[in-house]
This record gives structure tokens, C-alpha cells and sequence, in this order.
């Protein structure tokens, strides 16, 4: 798993890269520069759909695992929810806070003057301490263990939400190194709270709970870019920032009892 996550890093980072270059492709369309890297990943994707190779045929489900997940009763779907809780909690705190740092930190570099090209190489570099780092934390996970690991990165995302309101008033080199930390705590989360999550799920049951995983990841994107603005407008970068750590930190402790509890 993490040898694939360190393969997204090649296209992650040097799409934010593209934003300066891709702005030219714009204004020749008549379009405002924003929309030019629509326009790059546009044509990346079907030039990668065209070198796809045959999809072969789909492998038979696991009766017993579209049992469990059509048919479950009650006390079944404790259990696997149960089992998911606390590496959902890990892997939606990590979202929450990243997803809505990035949507606060970039439009607020711009409109204090940062340039395309600047806000690309900070997004790269962001987006490399996201993937990066995933095979050195993965190889950690399977020493110490996952849930371990997972635990160190929510705290270390809890800290840094509760510095992010001192990075936000700080010069642009400050957020940008804010962001590489807060990029390399989201890795530790993902990969250690996957591996964790995997460890808590028979095998019958885990293409469910990783659904379930997902499912909590793309809520906590959702719910903290609609809770940036209002957040932001109300009381501040100290209000947003003060707020993210609440919830990483009550993740955490949800988290650590989740483990305790398991033995």
C-alpha cells in the first residue's frame, strides 16, 4: 500500500507545478489562468485512458463477504463498525484536518500577493510530505505496529492544528513549512490507519470496513471545507486552527481507548 502511495507522488507533485505554465494554455482560449491545469489534466487523462491495457475479467466476489454485508443482522453490523472505530477515527481526523487547511491556506497566500507559481511549489511540497514519506511509514507500521504509528500521527496532526494559527500570521516560508509538517502527518495517518484498520478486519469483511474507512474520509473532507468559511469569517485563524485541534485531539483519545479496549 504504501508502495503505491509513494507512486502517486511522481503526478502530485508536478501537477501544482503546472499551474504558472498551464495559465499560458488559458489565455489562449479566451479562459481566466485558474482554468488552465483543467486543461493539462484533461489531456493527461486521456492520454492515460489510451495507454490503459485491457481490463481482464472481474474475479468472483467472496460469498461469504457479500454475505455479511447484504445479509448482515444487527449484532454482525456492531461488529464490523465496532472493529472499524477507531482507524476510521485516525483516517477522518487526517482529512479533516488537511482538507481544510488546504482550502484555507492557498486562496489566503494568494490574495496577499503570493503568485501562481509560488502557491504551486508550496502545494508541491505539501503534497510530497503527503506521499513521500508513505514506504519509510509503512516499514515503521509492521515493526512497532500500525495502531501505534496511527496514534503518534493524529497527535502529531492534534499539535499541529493548534500551531497552525501562529504559522497562519507568520511569513510565507513559515506556512509553507507548516504545510510539508502537516502533509507528513496526514501520510502517517492514512498508511498507519489502513494498516490498522486491515489488522482489525477478517478477511471476509474488509473490502466493507474499508468502504467504510473511505466513506468517513470523504465526510470529514466535506464537513471541514463547508466549516472553513464560516469558521474563518467568525473568529479567525485562531477559531479555525483551535477548532481542528479539538477534533484531532478528541480522535486521538477515541482512538487510543478504541486500542485499550481491544487489548
Amino acid at each position: 500500500m504504501s508502495t503505491m502511495m509513494l507512486a502517486l507522488t511522481v503526478g502530485a507533485v508536478v501537477a501544482p507545478n503546472l499551474l504558472g505554465p498551464a495559465s499560458v494554455l488559458a489565455r489562449l482560449a479566451g479562459a481566466p489562468p485558474v482554468t488552465g491545469i483543467f486543461i493539462v489534466a484533461a489531456a493527461a487523462l486521456l492520454a492515460a485512458l489510451v495507454c490503459l491495457p485491457p481490463v481482464p475479467g472481474a474475479p468472483k466476489a467472496d460469498p461469504l463477504g457479500h454475505q455479511l454485508v447484504r445479509g448482515r443482522d444487527g449484532h454482525r453490523a456492531r461488529t464490523m463498525w465496532g472493529c472499524a472505530a477507531g482507524p476510521a477515527a485516525v483516517l477522518a481526523s487526517a482529512n479533516l484536518v488537511m482538507v481544510t487547511v488546504m482550502a484555507v491556506v492557498p486562496p489566503a497566500l494568494h490574495a496577499h500577493g503570493a503568485s501562481l507559481h509560488h502557491l504551486g511549489l508550496i502545494v508541491s511540497a505539501h503534497v510530497l510530505a503527503m506521499f513521500a514519506p508513505s514506504v519509510l511509514v509503512g516499514r515503521i507500521a509492521d515493526r512497532v505496529g500500525a495502531r501505534r504509528v496511527a496514534l503518534v500521527g493524529t497527535w502529531f496532526t492534534a499539535s499541529l492544528a493548534a500551531g497552525g494559527a501562529a504559522a497562519a500570521a507568520s511569513s510565507p516560508s513559515t506556512q509553507a513549512f507548516f504545510m510539508v509538517l502537516l502533509g507528513s502527518a496526514w501520510c502517517v495517518q492514512v498508511v498507519a490507519g489502513s494498516a490498522w484498520l486491515l489488522e482489525e478486519t477478517a478477511q471476509a469483511n474488509r473490502s466493507f470496513v474499508e468502504g467504510i474507512g473511505e466513506a468517513w474520509m470523504a465526510v470529514a473532507a466535506v464537513v471541514g471545507t463547508l466549516l472553513a468559511g464560516p469558521l474563518l469569517a467568525a473568529g479567525g485563524s485562531l477559531v479555525l486552527h483551535a477548532g481542528l485541534a479539538a477534533l484531532a485531539a478528541l480522535a486521538a483519545c477515541g482512538a487510543t481507548k478504541h486500542g485499550s479496549s481491544r487489548g
